[in-house]
């Protein structure tokens, strides 16, 4: 870290999200189990976001295909 508030390297925290367009059942309060029929396929919403630890500057990249460790190599660089 006291590299990164000199500026001779970067600290990022990073974390990667996907969101599905679905409903998801959460606690309920019944006893009987209840099914939500919900939409077929997996269209997803990727988000990559890095927030620079000394900066609070927050990068973010988006899609709607796939996050791999390419896409991070990528973001990386």
């Amino acid at each position: 870290m006291e590299e990164a508030t000199t500026g001779d390297r970067a600290v990022f925290f990073v974390d990667v999200d996907h969101f599905v367009p679905a409903l998801f059942l959460g606690f309920l309060g019944s006893l009987t189990r209840t099914f939500i029929q919900a939409p077929a396929g997996r269209n997803r919403f990727n988000v990559l976001e890095a927030l620079n630890a000394i900066t609070d500057q927050l990068i973010t990249v988006t899609n709607e295909t796939h996050i791999k460790a390419e896409s991070v190599c990528d973001w990386l660089r």
